[in-house]
């Protein structure tokens, strides 16, 4: 059920090639900073307009 509404909010997202969702990970593919930082914001205001949020302590940003 968690898999299944993660789809569908970040939906426009994925179906772009930007991101995957994986059980509770969110896997984001980008080929600039640029354009991780903007699909990052983008990512953050879904999140939040669905009153989901992140455990900072799990996730690593900036990775490559």
């Amino acid at each position: 059920m968690f898999q299944t509404m993660m789809n569908d909010i970040f939906q426009n997202l994925i179906v772009d090639g930007n991101m995957i969702v994986y059980l509770d990970n969110i896997l984001i593919f980008t080929q600039t900073l640029e354009d991780y930082q903007k699909n990052m914001c983008k990512i953050f205001k879904v999140l939040a307009k669905h009153k989901l949020f992140l455990y900072f302590k799990k996730y690593e940003f900036d990775k490559q």
